[in-house]
């Protein structure tokens, strides 16, 4: 498989500092164990990988883009995914929509908003 079809859901406020979530309403993400392959989709669309952390004992599963960050690290910028689409519920762990880690500050940035 190559990549399936998210949608993003958005607050009216933007958090993501410029995030890609902000200007796309679909992305195109690629599961684990998969490689991107040459999508069907359209390119314009911005590729993301299905990624997971442990926090605090739990599986925490999340989107980050494909690009490397150039700041700080990619972080969640307020923004989800989902999609209808058994596969990505299959690896995901339940229906709901997960956080969508595409914003990037400066080490400037990210020393004074963590203060």
């Amino acid at each position: 498989m190559a990549s399936l079809l998210v949608d993003v859901h958005r607050r009216a406020f933007d958090a993501t500092n410029d995030g890609l979530s902000k200007h796309h309403d679909m992305l195109r993400v690629t599961l684990p164990g998969d490689s991107p392959g040459d999508s069907k989709y359209n390119r314009e669309i911005p590729h993301f990988y299905l990624d997971e952390n442990n926090v605090g004992g739990e599986r925490y599963v999340f989107l980050r883009p494909a690009k490397a960050a150039e700041g700080a690290g990619w972080m969640n910028g307020g923004n989800f995914a989902h999609t209808s689409d058994g596969r990505f519920r299959s690896a995901v762990g339940h229906g709901g929509a997960i956080p969508i880690h595409d914003r990037d500050e400066t080490w400037e940035e990210y020393e004074a908003l963590s203060r």
